[in-house]
């Protein structure tokens, strides 16, 4: 018991330091660690010894101490080698964090090799496909954007985000952090559909989750709201960063950093929309909140005195400006030194303010020295060099160098030709801030408005996405409203402009996957089939055989074939999709959920009810787990299973899961929602088998008002419902009634299916059979029936079982054309649930 107690105390004193800094209260936070690590060192216990050391050099990262930082970051990577050398599974995330102090204060060039360093160290001792590894290529990817070398940046967070979907699945929480991570890089270049998709997916992932007010969704709020600040949509960002706002205050209080950037966004899109008091109330809230949280000299404090100084420049009050950017370069240098580009951009800045003043040469002098920060720190073609490049170039207009001037516009317009700005609107300061201090990509605030550096700048244009991905970013919107011809025209265009340019990448690749469903859901499958045959091509070329992007089109693939009846050729897709999917994302995965609930659904088809009551309760078993039991993924895992117990006539094991499906879709969306019509169709259809066909008749009649009321009345589950109506009227001997009925379903059939569709065949069949139950219509039984046996021939092949069995019955229909009606056929019907 005595040798448990001071260990007990390290843990009271780690637990709450923790609490302390999760909450923002670094001081506090930092007093704790710092005596967590004596208690440690008293112990000699080096796993907590380590864990406090890696606990402090955040804690001090934080509050922008990274000297000391530095030191305890150092010394965790000593012990680290001392216990296992450059093999130690630990060593890649330490050299990580060490890259990141450098990168914090600008040392590009000494941040570089570390985390190339850590990437190898992780890649040689967890290999290519490892957690690790990620966060390594997120380290590297990050510092190339910063960098501006944008496409080795999306390389590596492209690789990162790859390797999370592989190992964690598609709708993982770490997957939504890389999600974000390129959202940043994709609005930083102008291309904002791609920068909006992934935002929205991140947020989606994390709305997911169990814990809705889960801090991370504050950050993906805040990313889409960039994307719309970005745009110029600020009517839409606003309202975004106010959620984000609330959300952060409710996990963290009300001084957490988060919370800072929050009121920073407001007060951007405040200005931007002319509320200038408002505006100038939000950055000085800001600026008192962080001075209270991290201290007036954090280097986080450039940041919001840069916005003060920006704001007051845009209304002339170039002495307020003046002062703000002085105290902002101030705060800079004390904490990082005068090497960050950061400074470069701040000196240009007040360079503009003597520009606009006509002081030439003091602002001449200025310029000078952010553009040779910016080339030693950045580089000599970086896009942050383009805008005082192109102020000095003016200047020099203006002082009659007009050959100097052109020399520089020159140079420019070569920048911008190879690598437009990334952030044309303004030059974001302390844009590292946003792994330091605001949480990572996904949280950062957008840039502060634009600063003008002469009275003469031209204001240049983001950078729009390629036409194509604008094509695609209509389509899927337009996809979304079900607006289908929209979406079709938008898809098919950004498809012809990528075929021509020669583009095979994953955009072009979803969008033929959503061209797919776009005409799976309209019925229109001899569309659907070559689209959906070269997303499975075109995923297999860009992620090989065991991606999960060629999972999902595999599974699409086989949904289409097994509608047309093709169920032998939808199997192998089917298997092969829920073997990758099991292979890359694991046994739990959600992944793994739908292509079991999917290849479930086809053996239920097939008529293999047992083989696909265990598959479905597998994928019930993942979603429950994953989802609780009443959210709608598990309520359709739980509708299917209803459906292959009802398969293998286990009636009174299904209606009760039929019931509680029931329960729980009204509950989520009334009693007229189309899943409430599925499932109410299936009850309907169990009360018929089980012979309650009186409880069967309106259960089927308030599906077929449902059906009408969303679809119209000539739609194909509105055929299928007057199918079952017309099935359970001839069991009750009212033949004239059902003959109505079905004649009424195969002219909508007719409508919106091939002609050789399997189920006009066998609305047909259960035409004919009720035809040769009326006197007078035995010649019509034979012409239905003689076309639903062409049809099964042409589609199955006349040795399929269904059609030999189906040839006896009609030769023997034939035999007693002119006897008593015993023609041996029965009315059928489809019930196949749709996979969702």
């Amino acid at each position: 018991m005595t040798a448990s107690r001071p260990d007990s105390q390290w843990e009271c004193l780690h637990q709450g330091a923790l609490e302390a800094f999760g909450q923002g209260r670094f001081a506090e936070a930092e007093r704790q660690f710092q005596a967590a690590l004596q208690e440690a060192e008293q112990l000699d216990a080096q796993l907590h010894r380590l864990t406090t050391l890696r606990r402090l050099t955040a804690c001090y990262f934080q509050q922008g101490k990274y000297a000391d930082s530095e030191t305890y970051s150092l010394r965790t990577i000593a012990i680290l080698k001392k216990l296992g050398g450059q093999e130690h599974p630990e060593l890649a995330h330490a050299l990580h964090t060490l890259a990141l102090h450098y990168v914090a204060q600008g040392k590009y060039a000494q941040a570089e090799p570390l985390c190339q360093q850590a990437l190898a160290n992780a890649e040689r001792i967890h290999g290519p496909c490892n957690l690790t590894t990620a966060l390594c290529l997120d380290g590297l990817g990050e510092l190339y954007d910063w960098q501006g070398r944008f496409a080795e940046a999306e390389t590596l967070l492209q690789r990162s985000l790859a390797i999370r979907e592989s190992l964690l699945g598609r709708e993982d929480p770490q997957v939504a952090y890389s999600l974000n991570h390129l959202a940043q890089l994709y609005r930083m270049l102008g291309d904002y559909g791609r920068a909006e998709a992934f935002a929205q997916r991140a947020l989606v992932i994390l709305e997911a989750q169990l814990e809705l007010d889960l801090p991370e969704i504050a950050g993906s709020l805040r990313n889409l709201a960039a994307v719309s600040f970005q745009r110029g949509q600020l009517a839409e960002a606003e309202p975004l960063y106010q959620r984000a706002l609330a959300l952060s205050e409710k996990c963290h209080g009300t001084g957490h950093p988060n919370i800072i950037s929050c009121l920073e966004s407001l007060a951007q899109v405040s200005y931007q929309q002319g509320k200038l008091s408002e505006a100038k109330q939000l950055f000085q809230r800001a600026l008192r909140q962080l001075e209270e949280v991290l201290a007036p000299d954090h280097p986080a404090a450039a940041r919001f005195l840069h916005g003060l100084g920006v704001f007051h420049l845009h209304q002339d009050r170039l002495g307020q400006a003046r002062r703000h950017f002085k105290e902002s370069l101030a705060v800079l240098k004390k904490a990082i030194g005068p090497g960050h580009p950061d400074i470069a951009i701040i000196v240009g800045n007040l360079g503009s303010i003597h520009h606009s003043e006509g002081a030439f040469a003091e602002a001449e002098k200025l310029y000078q020295q952010a553009i040779a920060l910016l080339e030693e720190t950045l580089g000599p073609d970086h896009p942050k060099l383009a805008t005082y490049l192109n102020n000095y170039a003016q200047l020099l207009r203006q002082t009659d160098r007009k050959r100097q001037a052109r020399q520089f516009e020159a140079r420019v317009k070569t920048i911008r030709t190879r690598t437009p700005d990334p952030s044309p609107q303004g030059q974001s300061i302390w844009q590292s801030c946003r792994q330091l201090v605001f949480g990572g990509s996904g949280n950062n605030a957008p840039a502060p408005a634009p600063a003008t550096p002469s009275p003469n700048q031209r204001a240049d244009a983001p950078r729009q996405p390629a036409p194509w991905l604008t094509r695609f970013d209509a389509g899927r919107r337009a996809f979304q409203r079900e607006a289908w011809a929209e979406a079709e025209t938008h898809y098919l265009a950004g498809l012809e402009e990528a075929d021509r340019q020669g583009i095979q990448d994953q955009q072009v690749a979803a969008a033929l996957n959503m061209l797919n469903r776009m005409y799976y859901r309209q019925a229109k499958h001899s569309e659907a089939e070559p689209y959906a045959h070269r997303a499975v091509d075109l995923w297999q070329k860009l992620g090989g055989p065991d991606h999960l992007g060629l999972a999902e089109s595999l599974h699409n693939l086989g949904l289409l074939f097994q509608e047309l009846g093709r169920e032998a050729e939808a199997e192998p897709h089917l298997v092969r999709g829920l073997n990758i999917c099991l292979k890359v994302a694991g046994p739990a995965s959600p992944h793994t959920a739908i292509a079991l609930f999917n290849l479930a659904s086809l053996r239920h088809r097939q008529g293999k009810n047992a083989d696909a009551e265990v598959l479905v309760r597998q994928s019930l078993a993942i979603r429950e787990q994953r989802y609780g039991r009443d959210h709608p993924h598990a309520v359709r895992a739980l509708y299917l299973l209803a459906v292959v117990l009802h398969g293998q006539h286990k009636l009174a094991e299904a209606e009760p899961l039929y019931r509680r499906t029931l329960e729980l879709q009204e509950k989520a969306a009334g009693p007229n929602h189309p899943d409430v019509a599925e499932t109410l169709y299936s009850l309907a259809v169990l009360y018929d088998d089980w012979g309650r066909r009186a409880e069967a008749e309106p259960l089927q009649l308030r599906v077929l008002a449902i059906w009408e009321r969303v679809h119209g009345s000539e739609h194909r589950l509105v055929a299928r419902s007057l199918n079952h109506l017309a099935a359970i009227l001839a069991r009750q001997g009212k033949h004239d009634e059902a003959a109505l009925r079905w004649e009424h379903a195969l002219a909508i059939l007719g409508k919106v299916l091939p002609p050789d569709h399997l189920d006009v065949a066998r609305y047909l069949e259960s035409l004919g059979a009720c035809y040769s139950d009326l006197p007078g219509r035995r010649h019509e039984a034979e012409s239905a029936l003689k076309r639903a046996l062409a049809i099964r021939e042409k589609v199955l092949g006349v040795d399929h079982a269904e059609v030999v069995a189906f040839r006896a019955r009609y030769v023997k229909f034939q035999q007693q054309l002119n006897r008593q009606p015993t023609a041996g056929f029965q009315v059928v019907f489809v019930d196949w649930p749709q996979s969702k």
